[in-house]
């Protein structure tokens, strides 16, 4: 069964292989259809013990979807300084 929507929240930084995670979301995703991702850019160690990463760049993103041949509508990030220097910690 393919998804005219799929989401993802604070997935990707809990599988061991997050290339193949993606590539198994685009494929759940219906052709014309849309993917939606978010993944934390830093993040405090959580979820043990399937933690795998404490943050992934937007770009890491942006390389995903051009590898999937997926048309990307917007990137961005949000978070604070606070949270980031707290994450750090």
């Amino acid at each position: 069964m393919n998804f005219s929507l799929t989401l993802c929240n604070q997935v990707l930084e809990h599988v061991f292989n997050p290339q193949q995670a993606f590539k198994n979301l685009c494929y759940q995703t219906q052709k014309g259809g849309y993917l939606w991702v978010s993944i934390p850019t830093i993040n405090c160690i959580h979820g043990e013990p399937y933690f795998f990463s404490s943050g992934y760049h937007p770009r890491f993103l942006e390389r995903l979807a051009k590898e999937n041949n997926l048309e990307i509508i917007s990137i961005g990030q949000w978070g604070s300084k606070k949270y980031m220097l707290n994450a750090m910690i």
